[in-house]
């Protein structure tokens, strides 16, 4: 009986060392720049290093945010709000990291709905690091890579395909620029990623000692 107090101790220590605070499904950025970090609805993933930053005097609360849920293809939709004339431009860059728990990461996806007339441009560059959790903010990433949407040259979907690895960290350089005589402007933005199940060392130790719990228990009854 000692035994298998002892496992279910653990089991409860271990799970309770993997809960964190749940992501909102829908919100603005400040949201999660406030939170810090939080785990996806369904588990699988768990976000950090939420941060911000704008060259147009932009406040994070007014890029409205969705948690995309989809499975195998989850991340964030963005709504910057962007719609700018002659002369002016939206500029911000939105940082996060992305670790799965118990899936590997084998692609990314970027799309938007950029707009433009005259000498407008709108574009949505995202520049990612793989196998590091890091603030791309303020912390540099050997091997980083950069993809990219534009409207023009009217290219607004980017699909990326790599070596599986179980942690990211992105950031997204959305910008609409007007140019000296024409409007651009941004509404939507989807980031997301392709994933595949792979157990990690920690769900495998903690399934397998879900058995072992179990066995114990079922042979302590017939007793």
């Amino acid at each position: 009986m000692k035994t298998l107090l002892g496992v279910l101790g653990l089991l409860t220590l271990t799970v309770a060392s993997a809960t964190a605070t749940p992501c909102p499904t829908s919100g603005n950025w400040a949201t999660f720049v406030g939170l810090g970090s939080c785990t996806s609805p369904d588990g699988l993933y768990s976000y950090s290093n939420f941060d911000f930053t704008s060259a147009s005097a932009i406040s994070p609360s007014t890029i409205a945010v969705n948690l995309i849920t989809t499975s195998g293809n989850e991340g964030f939709f963005f709504d910057p709000g962007f719609s700018v004339g002659s002369g002016t431009s939206d500029d911000v860059r939105l940082f996060y990291s992305v670790t799965g728990v118990g899936v590997s990461f084998s692609g990314l996806s970027l799309d938007f709905n950029g707009i433009f007339t005259g000498t407008g441009t709108s574009l949505t560059a995202e520049t990612y690091c793989l196998g590091s959790a890091v603030d791309l903010n303020s912390t540099a990433c050997g091997g980083s890579q950069v993809t990219q949407v534009t409207n023009p040259p009217t290219n607004l979907q980017s699909s990326i395909v790599f070596g599986a690895v179980t942690t990211l960290s992105v950031s997204d350089h959305i910008v609409a620029n007007g140019g000296t005589n024409g409007t651009a402007g941004i509404s939507s933005v989807n980031n997301s990623f392709n994933n595949f199940g792979v157990p990690e060392p920690a769900t495998a130790v903690l399934f397998g000692g879900g058995l072992l719990a179990f066995g114990l228990l079922r042979r302590r009854l017939r007793r």
